[in-house]
């Protein structure tokens, strides 16, 4: 709930964004700043402050745009790839995995992710805005390169909706159950010796 004085998050949700909104160049520059600072900070390290001078701008400026760390983060966040159909598809399903990884953002999701998730637990708004805006668009790009995979017949036996869900729900044991890092070698571990074994029927090379 908003305190006094707050705009409700609610707010910022479903209208995705409100009155103070920059130019279009404007907030693309205060976003790659966002994405910048988590990259080199994390999330804990992440200020509306710190973000506006990255970007050579005013502190007001952000701050008329976004109220909290979280909304920035979240859109700075927010995949830039959200259909399905734009997932990468260069034939082999190893390369896709890959690429996928590799894809715009992920560094500084990554970094982000445990903050966000930490925050969102006495906010139902940024709980959604978590899974709506920045994990299933994840999923459904992994799905749409799982089912690409199964129809060339690069699947074998796996199930490819349901692979698609297992990284998502490893993360989310990591974090709300394990309460541990997602480190580098953890990330690794569940791609490279998880989810391309599994989409292969055999040992990543």
């Amino acid at each position: 709930m908003a305190r006094a004085g707050e705009r409700p998050m609610t707010t910022w949700l479903t209208e995705g964004g409100w009155r103070h909104r920059p130019t279009e160049a404007d907030e693309a520059q205060l976003l790659a700043a966002a994405r910048d600072e988590l990259r080199d900070r994390g999330y804990d390290g992440i200020t509306l402050t710190a973000v506006a001078e990255r970007a050579g701008t005013r502190g007001s400026r952000v701050h008329r745009r976004w109220w909290t760390r979280a909304e920035l983060v979240v859109d700075a966040l927010a995949d830039p790839r959200p259909d399905p159909s734009t997932a990468p598809d260069t034939g082999s399903v190893v390369d896709d995995l890959r690429a996928l990884r590799a894809g715009a953002h992920e560094e500084a999701f990554w970094r982000a992710l445990p903050g966000l998730v930490a925050e969102a637990a006495d906010s139902p708004e940024l709980t959604s805005a978590i899974r709506d805006r920045l994990v299933q668009p994840r999923v459904e790009q992994l799905r749409a390169v799982l089912r690409r995979a199964a129809a060339r017949g690069e699947l074998g036996a796996a199930d490819p909706d349901l692979l698609a869900e297992v990284p998502a729900a490893m993360v989310t044991y990591r974090l709300l159950v394990g309460r541990e890092p997602l480190d580098p070698a953890f990330l690794e571990a569940v791609h490279e010796g998880l989810l391309v074994p599994a989409a292969t029927g055999c040992a990543a090379h």
